[in-house]
């Protein structure tokens, strides 16, 4: 059984789910700050500054994120 999606998910506000999923976003971001930081040519401050000005719009702009969810099922040893 394979079972594939692509779903909008609301980022860090309507409900307390997306609230966490939103808080990791930009945690995950943060743990990225060294190599994109430099990317956008800012420093590591700069970098935290705008993410933490970032999150605070995500419920008054209704933020998204897009993801993928894709299930499988391995088959069985014996199956070939």
């Amino acid at each position: 059984m394979i079972r594939e999606e692509i779903r909008e998910w609301p980022l860090g506000w309507n409900g307390r789910l997306h609230e966490i999923i939103g808080d990791d976003y930009v945690r995950g971001m943060k743990a990225a700050a060294p190599i994109v930081a430099i990317d956008f040519e800012m420093s590591m401050q700069q970098y935290e500054h705008t993410l933490d000005d970032i999150s605070t719009r995500f419920a008054r702009t209704h933020t998204y994120i897009h993801s993928f969810l894709g299930l499988g099922q391995k088959p069985a040893a014996n199956e070939h």
